[in-house]
């Protein structure tokens, strides 16, 4: 009886391990501080190679290796067609930004597209309310990622209207509001460009500097973000849309007295990683916890053979 009870007991802290294996050996490194924006490294010591080498969405778009649809001719608000033409694993996170065909939209969750996978159905939302008509047959992309909210309200929440109210907002403060209220006005606005290029000089090599980087804890103003993957390899792919975001998000928040903490950063971080998830979703190839807690959440993300992906959460 007691091996038996001790059986059970190492069973179920594997299991624990398996769940949280986010939380294991991260390290925060110093801020990188701009105004309101405060970048904090996140390091993992053991960081290893991922188990595929992963192509990003925007990659696989340029290079033709993968297809992006309305699902059929009259099309659907919330689900696309995707086909992966090539021998390699294609990872669309939740927040990428496509355009074109009957509206702009952002990856609902984040997912894998396995070699020469066809006409995959893929959870998505508009972000580009007042257009319902072809610019296109396919989708493209300029490697852009949506602001924080908007990413929230799609990949938590999964709220179609809200994501058109975040939308809405983001314009507003931006003062890049348009005909169809799309949220890549925000990318064509020049002197957006120009700030985001000259803000990005400061954080754009923190990856380079860090090759156990495997992601950031972020704060912007009174507000928290964090983005962290499994391994190097894929943070590194996706940064400089993800940093790009962070900044035009920072554009318009209020610069704090006090500068977040280390230790505020590390606590953000083990909130979102070790609260009990409140939902479990099959995506995918993809495991997806949603986790919420009192002033943290977002979403914990395994591929379907259990390796971490991605963690996001916002507070």
């Amino acid at each position: 009886m007691k091996r038996f009870i001790k059986s059970l007991f190492f069973l179920v802290f594997l299991v624990f391990l398996s769940v949280f294996a986010f939380s294991l050996n991260f390290e925060i490194g110093d801020p990188v501080i701009y105004k309101s924006l405060v970048i904090f490294p996140v390091i993992n010591p053991e960081s290893q190679e991922p188990p595929h080498d992963y192509i990003t969405l925007a990659d696989a778009l340029a290079e033709d290796l993968l297809d992006i649809k309305e699902i059929d001719e009259g099309g659907s608000v919330n689900t696309l067609s995707a086909t992966n033409k090539s021998n390699r694993y294609i990872y669309l996170m939740a927040g990428d930004i496509i355009e074109g065909a009957k509206q702009n939209r952002t990856i609902g969750v984040d997912v894998i597209l396995k070699p020469l996978a066809k006409n995959v159905k893929i959870p998505v939302f508009c972000v580009e309310q007042g257009r319902w008509t072809y610019a296109s047959d396919e989708f493209s992309s300029r490697n852009k990622v949506a602001t924080g909210k908007v990413r929230s309200a799609a990949n938590y929440d999964g709220n179609q209207s809200q994501v058109w109210t975040e939308v809405s907002k983001t314009n507003s403060l931006l003062n890049t509001q348009n005909e169809t209220d799309a949220l890549t006005e925000m990318y064509d606005s020049e002197e957006i460009i120009k700030k985001v290029k000259e803000i990005k000089t400061k954080f754009i090599d923190l990856p380079s500097k860090n090759p156990k980087m495997v992601g950031v804890v972020v704060f912007i103003g009174k507000d928290g973000i964090l983005d962290v993957f499994g391994n190097h390899l894929l943070f590194e792919k996706k940064w400089e849309s993800l940093l790009e975001s962070y900044i035009i998000d920072s554009l318009s928040a209020e610069q704090t007295a006090a500068l977040p903490s280390k230790s505020s950063a590390k606590n953000f971080l083990q909130t979102a990683i070790e609260t009990k998830e409140k939902e479990k979703q099959s995506g995918i190839n993809t495991e997806v916890y949603k986790v919420e807690s009192k002033d943290v959440k977002g979403t914990r993300v395994k591929d379907d053979d259990g390796n971490d992906l991605h963690i996001n959460a916002v507070k």
